[in-house]
């Protein structure tokens, strides 16, 4: 193991201060994903899915069928990203079928409701959710199925299923505004990139707005997702998400900015009663220039990036990043310091195949 020169350390941290001085863009780093595991305390024996964490990673809404064999809306918070889940609690939203989607104050509950797309508020996160109201026609079709939406972090586009085009195929649509006081407007196909003659749906955005998760096929699909270098540009041909498809079906991709964890449902198929709500934590690969050692040099890499658009040193706060390189990519550098990255976790525990997943952008909602 190569020793760390102390005043050399030194002096590369007077960099890391400088460097501070100059404004960024943003960088991604590369990931390997853990093994999925079952989340503990939300699954029943019952079918549970549709699954989307807060974006501040205190709560997670999902669909269950646990009570009387029809899907209700329920809860499972959290006192902190570290704390356990606890067991899921019902909300008391009439008629709520699936797919809940929290705004980023957890304010406002976006869901599916009979071919539609409601919404409920409240005026608090202590107090409990309002009367629900549709979405109305300009957002819902008259007589196709609108359903699985999903929030943007800054509350300005949603997201969702639609059966409205002619194909009558699940697409994937987005609707936008241009304030949380203004009317929505009328929804636009996200195109052939996103779009394909099979079935697309449960949509989630990154904090970002820059990478689009959804689920493709019918019985069995898989998760993909599609990226773009700003909220400008078209987006590009979705890819397959690796590390969380398997044999069955896997729906509803879901992360928080607060937490290196990634939340998704599987079951043996779309029609079988068996999904359950499943984790894989996101690991950063911290040893930037392959020499199976974390010191100077991956140091250095990173103070030459800083502020850059520079795409494999973003690894903090948590494993996505936060869409700069700055202090907390330093601080989470320092914790893997002098060790050999061939004897870290991401490297050997976890993927059978060490899956690498490189710049899954998930951004910032400051």
């Amino acid at each position: 193991m190569k020793k760390v020169n102390c005043s050399s350390v030194r002096v590369l941290m007077v960099a890391v201060i400088v460097c501070l001085l100059f404004v960024g863009q943003a960088a991604k780093a590369d990931y390997v994903f853990g093994k999925p595991t079952l989340v503990p305390n939300v699954n029943s024996d019952f079918s549970d899915d549709a699954a989307q964490i807060s974006r501040d990673g205190l709560e997670l809404y999902l669909s269950s069928k646990r009570e009387g064999g029809s899907v209700n809306t329920w809860v499972s918070r959290r006192a902190s990203i570290k704390s356990p889940w606890s067991i899921p609690v019902r909300l008391n939203i009439a008629g709520a079928d699936g797919f809940p989607s929290p705004s980023t104050e957890g304010l406002e509950l976006y869901y599916g409701l009979n071919g539609n797309l409601w919404m409920s508020t409240r005026p608090s996160k202590d107090d409990p959710w309002g009367v629900p109201g549709n979405l109305g026609s300009t957002v819902n079709s008259e007589n196709d199925w609108d359903a699985q939406p999903c929030i943007s972090a800054d509350g300005l586009s949603l997201y969702f299923m639609s059966t409205r085009f002619a194909s009558k195929n699940n697409e994937i649509l987005v609707t936008t505004r241009l304030s949380k006081n203004d009317p929505w407007g009328k929804p636009e196909h996200l195109g052939p990139n996103i779009n394909s003659n099979q079935f697309e749906y449960s949509p989630f955005i990154s904090a970002d707005g820059l990478s689009l998760f959804f689920s493709r096929g019918y019985q069995a699909a898989d998760v993909y997702v599609s990226r773009r270098t700003s909220t400008e540009e078209l987006w590009r041909v979705a890819e397959p998400l690796a590390p969380v498809n398997s044999g069955g079906t896997n729906i509803s991709v879901s992360f928080s900015t607060n937490d290196s964890t990634i939340y998704f449902a599987r079951g043996s198929n779309l029609f079988t009663p068996d999904f359950n709500i499943w984790q894989a934590e996101v690991i950063p690969i911290v040893d930037f220039n392959g020499d199976d050692r974390v010191d100077n040099e991956d140091l250095l890499i990173l103070i030459d990036n800083w502020g850059q658009n520079e795409q494999s040193v973003d690894i903090g706060p948590t494993s996505w990043g936060d869409g700069i390189v700055d202090a907390k990519d330093l601080e989470v550098l320092m914790n893997y310091w002098g060790q050999d990255a061939m004897a870290l976790p991401c490297i050997t525990s976890f993927m059978p195949n060490n899956y690498r997943v490189s710049r899954i952008r998930h951004g910032s909602t400051t």
